[in-house]
């Protein structure tokens, strides 16, 4: 219980396996009572099985010692065993399960019964989607009679669990449009409002009558602090009863539109998904900037036009004394005296800004290989 083993730390993750075969090599009869207790490494991924018997598992014990917290969390919420109840991370998702699985095989040793034919399967990517584990429990169940998920029971009647539901799983993607965060934001189009309207729609999809539930979790937008957001992405969980639920929201989920003119959305991995032709920060249609009194034609994007503000800066100056800011009254009266002019580098890159040769128009192209020039 005290060993932390979140999913995406393969590391830990196998050193929770570690401690998993350590304490069935403890409690069970490994030499006398043909029992294997191995690790099974997939794709990083650590696993433990442990086999009673030499034939081909007749009842399969379904466990996972991975869990979602991560490394630190014992520090705040350490392990407790206080009037009759555990808690510390992990302990109902699914390490008592992990324990009463080997102790049960334990006691049912001490006893004299013949396990011959079960195995008990402790999976290290359950909270991640099991994309390892899954082959794993395939082959073991593909000739068991019976399959037992040892996860604990429900509320203080301890009510038994005797199905589970499906899970499904959906990224969002919504498209706005890049622009100055300060200079000219109605030019954007803001893919994280867009989303923010969106996600009502999302959860309003699930239904608890019938038992489904759909729920963003993961929400992602933006790069830059001074840049409206291009791309927002959400994860979306998904949860159902029956295959006709999982059907229906995975239908209603790509029939989505957004509330926001402009911006498009998309679900990856569908062909069908709607999708509208927004333009991207990264694409090179036409943009036009200027500051009062000063000059500018260029097709950069947003974020080109952000390095190439920052290096006038660091010059000494900027084409607008009124946007000087940080560079200080001594840098905006030399910017006032002079316009600033940015030149030709020797590899034709857009190189420092020369404070003393004026220069009424600039214009940029790009040239080949992503690189701008002069």
């Amino acid at each position: 219980m005290e060993v932390e083993s979140p999913s995406s730390d393969y590391e830990a993750v196998a050193r929770g396996a570690a401690e998993v075969a350590q304490l069935a090599a403890e409690r069970l009869d490994l030499k006398t009572g043909g029992v294997t207790a191995e690790t099974l490494t997939d794709e990083g991924v650590t696993h433990v099985r442990i086999r009673f018997g030499s034939s081909d598992p007749r009842v399969l014990l379904v466990n996972h010692q991975d869990t979602v917290w991560p490394i630190g969390t014992l520090a705040r919420k350490p392990f407790a065993h206080e009037d009759g109840v555990l808690r510390g991370p992990g302990v109902f998702d699914m390490l008592t399960g992990v324990v009463m699985s080997i102790h049960a095989a334990a006691l049912l040793q001490e006893v004299g019964e013949d396990l011959t034919g079960l195995s008990i399967v402790v999976t290290g990517d359950e909270e991640v989607g099991s994309a390892t584990g899954r082959r794993l429990l395939l082959d073991e169940g593909r000739s068991a009679r019976a399959a037992f998920v040892m996860e604990g029971a429900i509320g203080e009647r301890g009510d038994l669990k005797i199905a589970r539901k499906g899970t499904a799983d959906w990224q969002v993607h919504v498209h706005g449009r890049a622009a100055h965060a300060g200079l000219d934001p109605e030019k954007g189009i803001n893919a994280g409002i867009a989303l923010g309207r969106l996600l009502p729609h999302i959860e309003a999809l699930g239904d608890p009558q019938a038992g489904t539930t759909v729920t963003p979790t993961i929400i992602s937008a933006g790069t830059t602090t001074n840049t409206v957001p291009d791309l927002a992405t959400v994860a979306v969980d998904g949860r159902a009863t029956s295959v006709a639920e999982q059907e229906r929201t995975d239908q209603q989920i790509r029939a989505l539109t957004s509330p926001v003119e402009g911006p498009g959305w998309r679900s990856p991995g569908a062909s069908e998904s709607r999708r509208w032709s927004a333009p991207r920060a990264s694409s090179s249609s036409g943009r036009r900037r200027s500051w009062p009194g000063s000059w500018a034609s260029t097709s950069l994007p947003a974020a080109r036009w952000g390095r190439l503000r920052r290096q006038l800066h660091g010059c000494g100056g900027h084409p607008d004394p009124r946007r000087a800011g940080s560079c200080g009254r001594r840098r905006a009266r030399r910017a006032r005296a002079c316009p600033l002019r940015l030149h030709r580098s020797a590899h034709g890159s857009a190189g420092r800004a020369h404070p003393r040769q004026p220069l009424r128009r600039l214009r940029l192209s790009r040239a080949g290989r992503g690189r701008w020039s002069l």
